[in-house]
């Protein structure tokens, strides 16, 4: 992925034309295995504006990404034919994604009705914004920042950018039998520091395929959050012709669903866990010097259960994709009769992380250690995309061009991670200033508020919004003494002004 997407959007005016130029376009035309030409010819066409064509990336995206992530699990006969014919893996690719997806025509089939629905969501919140081209601007951003920075993952597990699949080297096959034994013996030593490597690392297109599901896949669940708001507006309306009765649209889990939502809730609330148990045996009575266990994380699941009991909307698209894509049903999970062997845990993590990013972006009560996270770039890049989206409200007033320009003027993620990005305004009412400083800055507050193990944050986060000639500075620096560690200023005519967000 960093090999082929050669320009940065560090610097420049985010657009849709700059998107394309930078990273569709460039992937379009590269020669990464893990995109199928289907994806790509849609790729082509992003910027003719047609639904039609955006519905076929989504899902063809998505399709290609089911596939990539299941290539790359060891204990699939699809992960070993890619291996044993890698040669010719890139032109077989378009046949084979299509024989992994399933549960992808029932998530089209929403889409398509979520689409149709949002004419009506429209109308229900004056802030309501597009989720359609959005998601896959998203997805672009993502990809950009994924491509030219170094992000972390949790647990023990590792990013390997230089690899484009998870291919256990060390795993014989019919073309490694016949020249293992020619191998000498420091090739063999350096042969099996590489297995103790590999078993917790995941892979550039593992990456990819991840980003993929949770940023095309995040504002599924739109449509419940927002159901509360059609029941506020229909009764205000109703009110006007007198005594009707009026029966509201209502909905909760029936008790055939509640092991799913049980399940699920402890899924993406657990962590992967590697112990060391010399007793342990696989399937064929082999012993297993290593193997993995899943521990729920109570305030984790404490804070998701809260969410989904408020109905956001986060939570619901990862409970869409958990009940619909067999991927994800097929989540290994830690009994206390069974453990996990090394591949199940890497298996469950990939998994897990892809429902929590969705989950979690809608669920302030998580707060984040770390700007180099999946969770985060998902929050980050659905902020970065205002341009274009226009609100209700504007629709109903004619008020347009009141697009801020934005652009990240830094994002530097390593030992040191900073993150400065500007809003610009060319002009901007007041509501609209009050409403973005009211929820978003106190949202990114919340979100890196002091919690436990904040000691090792080495963070600068750094967010200015310029509009009417005033400058808006939200600061959070880890490396700031004071007690109140996020500064709010603001600058006008040379002169700064600190204030308090609450």
């Amino acid at each position: 992925m960093n090999k082929n997407i050669k320009n940065s959007l560090i610097g420049v005016r985010l657009n849709k034309d700059r998107l394309y130029d930078d990273v569709i376009k460039q992937i379009a035309e590269s020669d990464l295995p893990y995109i199928s030409e289907s994806s790509k010819k849609n790729l082509l066409s992003f910027k003719d504006n047609d639904i039609s064509n955006l519905k076929k990336l989504w899902k063809n995206l998505l399709i290609d990404s089911i596939c990539i992530l299941k290539i790359n699990d060891s204990r699939e006969k699809i992960y070993r034919d890619a291996k044993k014919y890698e040669n010719k893996f890139k032109s077989n690719f378009d046949e084979i994604r299509m024989t992994s997806s399933y549960g992808i025509d029932e998530i089209s089939n929403y889409f398509d009705d979520f689409i149709v629905f949002e004419s009506v969501l429209y109308g229900t919140d004056e802030h309501y914004r597009d989720h359609v081209d959005h998601v896959l601007q998203v997805w672009a951003i993502g990809v950009s920042l994924l491509s030219q920075n170094k992000f972390t993952l949790s647990e023990g597990y590792e990013i390997n950018m230089e690899s484009y699949f998870h291919y256990n080297i060390t795993e014989d096959t019919e073309d490694t039998k016949d020249t293992k034994d020619t191998k000498d013996t420091k090739d063999t030593k350096n042969t099996e520091d590489t297995k103790d490597t590999k078993n917790n690392q995941i892979s550039q297109s593992e990456i990819f395929a991840m980003w993929t599901i949770i940023s095309l896949c995040h504002d599924l669940g739109y449509p419940i959050e927002k159901t509360a708001k059609i029941n506020t507006q229909a009764k205000k309306i109703i009110g006007h012709f007198g005594n009707m009765n009026f029966n509201e649209l209502s909905y909760s889990f029936d008790i055939f669903n509640t092991f799913l939502v049980d399940k699920f809730l402890n899924i993406i609330s657990s962590k992967a866990s590697t112990i060391i148990n010399n007793t342990s045996k696989d399937d064929k009575g082999n012993k297993v010097d290593k193997c993995g266990i899943t521990k729920i994380q109570t305030k984790y699941r404490d804070k998701f259960s809260k969410s989904l009991e408020e109905y956001k909307h986060g939570i619901f698209s990862s409970l869409l994709l958990f009940k619909n894509l067999t991927y994800f049903l097929e989540t290994d999970y830690y009994s206390s009769e069974d453990s996990l062997s090394e591949e199940d845990l890497r298996q469950f993590y990939i998994r897990k992380e892809i429902l929590r990013a969705i989950a979690a972006h809608t669920c302030p009560k998580i707060y984040h250690l770390s700007l180099n996270s999946l969770s985060f770039l998902l929050i980050l890049c659905d902020e970065l995309q205002e341009w274009n989206r226009p609100k209700f409200d504007e629709l109903l007033n004619r008020k347009y061009g009141n697009e801020p320009y934005i652009e990240i003027k830094n994002f530097s993620i390593d030992n040191d991670q900073k993150i400065k990005i500007q809003f610009k305004y060319d002009k901007i009412e007041k509501e609209h200033l009050k409403y973005f400083i009211d929820n978003k800055f106190k949202n990114i507050h919340c979100l890196l508020r002091s919690a436990k193990d904040d000691k090792d944050r080495n963070v600068n986060f750094i967010w200015e919004i310029i509009a009417n000639n005033i400058t808006y500075t939200l600061n959070f620096d880890s490396k700031n003494d004071s007690f109140d560690i996020m500064k709010f200023t603001e600058t006008s005519d040379g002169k700064e002004t600190a204030y308090k967000l609450y």
